[in-house]
């Protein structure tokens, strides 16, 4: 049987609310549990569920600040930018995993998107390594 989990939230989210908070997160310098709790507890204040005490013990509580320092503040654009980058490194990860499984055109598809961002994504590279057959047989 199943753990009983009811005191845990799962929140799907995109658009322009994941975007925002990722904006409180960054700007909090919190991790993604800390920066969503803080966000909870202030609609919990908001709404008038929970008192001024309670909601300054909670937020106390959530914010531990991650411990980079961070020099300067990102633009949104840089923001989409460092998430895409972020987003085609673990897919080309996850090609290089299952390559051996994978059919013709979707290697060929790969390798052509691994062209495109040979300069920006080093597992790019990697990728178009696998283009090769080996030089030596046994």
């Amino acid at each position: 049987m199943a753990k009983f989990r009811g005191h845990v939230y799962q929140i799907m989210t995109k658009g322009k609310i994941y975007f925002e908070a990722m904006k409180f997160q960054y700007d909090k310098h919190l991790g993604k549990a800390f920066a969503a709790q803080q966000l909870f507890i202030a609609g919990l204040y908001h709404y008038g569920y929970i008192d001024e005490e309670t909601f300054k013990k909670y937020t106390a509580m959530y914010s531990e600040k991650l411990p980079v320092e961070i020099t300067e503040s990102l633009t949104p654009e840089q923001m989409r930018s460092q998430e895409k980058l972020a987003n085609l490194t673990k897919d080309f990860s996850n090609v290089l995993k299952q390559w051996d499984s994978m059919n013709v055109k979707a290697k060929n598809y790969w390798i052509k998107k691994a062209k495109e961002n040979r300069e920006t994504v080093p597992n790019a590279k990697l990728v178009l390594g696998l283009r090769r057959e080996p030089v030596m047989t046994k």
